[in-house]
This record gives structure tokens, sequence and C-alpha cells, in this order.
């Protein structure tokens, strides 16, 4: 009788923290996909169902292909600036010793902690064609003013350039974790086998850094799927709608005009890609990992 008491009681805890699962993750999840099929407008009378029409439409839209080219590009060049620098910031900390070792990675841990919106308004002003302080040291030097969010391409390089300058030093200094935790009598080894530093590096540090290297492309590829602030304070997807990716044109184009069901559409592509990306990722992973053990 007393472990059913128990048993009662277990449930009567759990039951806040169920109903907060309920109330704030499963219904919108699944009330947000009832309305991929249906029209939700200001002043349109309530909910509508529309079947297909509001997937129909994406598959139509081009600005929306532009969008998703976008995101993918975007993903693309960020993320491999930010694995590729972080990899080489995390190796240039892991040499430095003494006290000069922690005045760097407090220096290098500086961009994390700014907020992205005001990091982007920072970097707005910093790249400003009239009075930005870019432009004037590039004048300075004899060199040509730059309308560095004014041009397509132009654009596009700056908000991968400040995305990799605040989120590289995040992977730097996971990865200069995973650096210091390794066993040294590895390397010692390696060492009194003749290893050079290249081979050092190609054969002992990196390998023994994939994991690592592995769950950290994860964590920044999707992240820079639903990356809103910093375009959004850059750009705004401009000019015209050449850095507009799928966040933000879900809200350029139809959040403002309140068509609920067919941003929510745009919305569960996005959960879908990052979603295909997850799960590409862990194969790669899954396979590289039975490769390893086959060796």
């Amino acid at each position: 009788m007393s472990r059913t008491k128990d048993r009662k009681s277990k449930l009567l805890f759990l039951l806040p923290g169920l109903g907060y699962l309920v109330l704030l993750s499963i219904f919108p999840l699944f009330f947000s996909l009832y309305l991929v099929f249906c029209r939700w407008q200001a002043g349109s009378g309530g909910i509508q169902w529309v079947g297909l029409q509001n997937l129909i439409q994406l598959v139509k839209d081009e600005r929306f292909h532009h969008a998703l080219l976008m995101t993918l590009c975007y993903i693309l060049l960020s993320v491999f600036f930010q694995m590729v620098l972080g990899t080489i910031l995390a190796l240039l900390l892991h040499s430095l010793r003494g006290r000069f070792s922690m005045v760097s990675r407090v220096l290098v841990s500086i961009p994390i902690l700014l907020t992205p919106i005001g990091m982007a308004h920072i970097w707005r002003i910093m790249l400003d064609f009239n009075s930005g302080p870019v432009n004037y040291f590039l004048e300075a030097l004899g060199l040509p003013r730059v309308m560095w969010l004014g041009g397509p391409l132009t654009a596009i390089f700056s908000i991968v350039m400040v995305d990799v300058w605040q989120w590289m030093p995040f992977v730097a200094l996971y990865l200069y974790t995973a650096l210091e935790s390794q066993e040294m009598s590895v390397r010692e080894a390696a060492r009194v086998d003749g290893a050079g530093g290249w081979q050092m590096l190609h054969y002992i540090v990196l390998p023994l850094l994939s994991p690592y290297l592995s769950s950290i492309l994860l964590l920044r590829l999707i992240d820079a799927i639903k990356i809103f602030d910093t375009i959004y304070i850059l750009t705004s997807g401009g000019p015209g709608s050449a850095t507009e990716n799928i966040t933000i044109y879900a809200y350029n184009a139809h959040f403002r005009t309140f068509n609920i069901g067919y941003m929510t559409a745009m919305g569960w592509v996005l959960v879908l890609l990052t979603n295909m990306v997850f799960m590409l990722v862990m194969r790669l992973m899954r396979r590289k990992g039975q490769s390893g053990k086959g060796e």
C-alpha cells in the first residue's frame, strides 16, 4: 500500500513539469504543424483549411528558393571558416604557456560575451560607407572606400565575416579544452619515434580531436541555419534580397502581413533542413567511427 502511495506521490510531483511540457512544447509543435495546411491571416475571419496550398506556393515561390540558396551558402561559408580558423587558433592557444596564455584566452573570449544584436550594431557602424572606421583606415592607406553592406557580394562577405568574428572564438576555446585534455604520453611517444610537427598534427592531434570537431561542427551548423538577428541588424536581407535567408524572408515577406499559415510552412521547412543536416553529420560521424574501429 505504501509503495502505491509513493508512486502516486511521484506522479503528482511530475504533473507540473508535464503540464509545462505539454503547454509550451508539445501543443505548439502540433498546432504549428496544423497551421502548415491552413490560412490564418489578420482580418480573414479565423483559421481556414487550405490543404497543400501553402506547400505548393512554397514550391513556386522564387524568392523562397533564393532564400533557401542564400541560407545554404551562408552556412557553408560561415561554418567552414569558423572551423578552420577556430582550429588554428586553438592550436596557437595550446602552444602558449604562462600568464600570456591566460590573457590570450580572456581576450579571445570577448566576442562570445557580446550579444549578437549589440555586436551587429557595432559592426554596422564600423562598416558604414561614409563614416565607418573601416573605410577611414582604407582611405588612410590610399585604398578606395568599399560599400560593405551596399553590394550583394560585399554584404554577404560582411555578414559571414561578422559571424565568424563572433563565433570562431567559441570553436577555438572548445577545441582548446579538448587539446588540454589529451594525454601527453601519446605525443611524447611519437616524438621519441621521430615524428615531426606536421606528422604529429596529422596523425595524432587531429584524429584525437575528431569527435570534438564533429560535435562543435553540428552545433555551429544548427546555429547558422536559424540565424536572424545579425543579418537583420546589418542588412535586413538587403540590398534587395541578396542576403535574405529563410528566417529573414519569413519575417520580411509574411510576418508583417500576419500570413501565419505560410510563415509556419517556411518554419517547418527550416526544421526539416535542420534535421537533415543533423542526420547527415551524425551519419558521417558514425561511419568515421566504424572505419576507425575497423582500422
